[in-house]
């Protein structure tokens, strides 16, 4: 990442801003995978319009399908480029003109749910931080039928971007007391399996757990290979989407619940929902930040090439004390312990 990049995004992050903020919340990272089910598409515009709110020049894209986004969606433009030589002149132009959120995809196709942009490859995405180019990329990078829970298919998803600091796995709450089954949910047998439990069963808090919040289920050793961060451990989340009610809230604490005791590897679980009015989707209602025991010799996470943003990006933000949670620049309440992987790859060609 260039330097003005570093510097954008340092500044940003020592604007001390409310926690219910998606993207600082998630650490403020400069590339940021949504996998899973449940809102990814809404929860990647939120991140950038938050992103580019704080001066940040921001690429929304995909590595799979995802909608097209409409004029609603407050983008300054939208690119559709086959090559990276020419989306990367498209992005250089648009940016020094001044614009701060960009769309970009490599073609648009028609789908039942509508028009759907055709992703980049997964190599795309470091190459879009070059001078002049973006802060802050947040990648779509999977695909669930826009069902609201699903498991990656093995080997195939998901599509991990090259470079990925952050991942966050994405459920909505409306899939609670589905049956686990095709039409309600996206690789209902993955699911089943994962969890061990039988196909047609009804989708409880324990299976989403046992599924949404094991790492080594999104970020498998060969999704992480595939990434190029075998040696750069990306931060894990567990996103709790679509929780815009009471009943839901209620709901969503059996999730937590459940996430705590079966998750492995977590990062952090955050709640979140649309708190109303025009920009309410994608409100973060709660957030909790676990720190993870890697156990290795007593070094600690950051030792290990994990964390969220730049490390001259984190040095800044740390000599600041921001105090912003998720940062880098709290301590974390509870310790989890990273298993050992599995193997997975590829990408799917469902859009949200």
């Amino acid at each position: 990442m260039g330097s003005h990049a570093s510097k954008r995004l340092a500044e940003a992050t020592d604007i001390v801003s409310p926690p219910q903020e998606l993207w600082r919340t998630l650490g403020c990272p400069s590339l940021l995978a949504f996998v899973g089910g449940g809102g990814k598409t809404t929860l990647a515009f939120r991140v950038a319009q938050q992103a580019s709110a704080a001066n940040c020049r921001t690429v929304v894209t995909t590595t799979t399908r995802m909608l097209m986004p409409t004029e609603a969606d407050g983008f300054d433009a939208i690119i559709l480029e086959d090559t990276l030589s020419s989306a990367q002149q498209r992005l250089r132009d648009i940016f020094s003109a001044g614009a701060l959120r960009v769309f970009l995809a490599t073609g648009s196709e028609s789908s039942s749910h509508g028009q759907r942009a055709v992703g980049i490859p997964t190599d795309w995405a470091p190459e879009l931080y070059s001078g002049g180019l973006a802060d802050v990329v947040v990648v779509e990078a999977d695909g669930s039928r826009k069902l609201p829970f699903k498991a990656p298919q093995v080997p195939r998803e998901p599509a991990l971007p090259v470079g990925v600091t952050v991942v966050a796995a994405v459920v909505g709450i409306d899939c609670l007391g589905m049956p686990l089954l095709e039409d309600h949910v996206c690789r209902a047998d993955e699911v089943a399996a994962l969890a061990g439990v039988e196909s047609g069963c009804l989708v409880t808090p324990d299976i989403i757990g046992r599924v949404l919040g094991d790492r080594n289920v999104w970020c498998h050793d060969a999704a992480l290979e595939a990434a190029q961060v075998s040696n750069c451990i990306p931060q894990f989340y567990a996103v709790v989407n679509k929780v815009d009610n009471s009943e839901a809230s209620e709901h969503a604490g059996a999730v937590i619940a459940a996430l705590r005791r079966q998750g492995r590897g977590l990062g952090g679980i955050l709640v979140t929902g649309d708190a109303g009015g025009v920009d309410g989707r994608g409100t973060v209602f709660q957030e909790m930040q676990l720190e993870l025991d890697l156990d290795l010799d007593g070094d600690d996470w950051w030792s290990y090439g994990g964390g969220h943003i730049n490390e001259a990006v984190i040095a800044e933000a740390l000599s600041h004390d921001c105090g912003i949670r998720g940062c880098g620049c709290s301590m974390r309440a509870e310790k989890q312990r990273f298993p050992e992987g599995m193997a997975l790859s590829d990408y799917s060609d469902t859009d949200d």
